[in-house]
């Protein structure tokens, strides 16, 4: 438990599930648009938006996930694992 899980749990309470995912897609979609920003016009300004975009998809990964093992209890477990695989994966390819 991190020391926003109060702040997301409350903001996924208040504004529902379906929401805070709509939320998340758009959030997602504002980061992809930013990065396409960058790599026209690599700038302060567009490095800036980047990290904007980038902090407000990291709190809605977060309540992504608090969302997930509320339903899926196992959601945090099932993520680690395959972040793991997916690391190792690199780290082959890398040697």
């Amino acid at each position: 438990m991190t020391q926003h899980d109060e702040i997301y749990n409350n903001a996924l309470d208040t504004w529902g599930h379906d929401a805070q995912m709509d939320v998340t897609i758009e959030e997602l979609s504002e980061l992809i648009k930013a990065i396409i920003k960058y790599k026209r016009n690599p700038s302060e300004d567009t490095a800036f938006d980047i990290a904007d975009e980038l902090g407000d998809v990291t709190i809605m990964a977060h309540q992504l996930e608090i969302l997930m093992m509320r339903n899926h209890p196992d959601f945090t477990s099932w993520k680690n694992g395959n972040i793991q695989i997916k690391l190792n994966r690199i780290k082959k390819r890398l040697e």
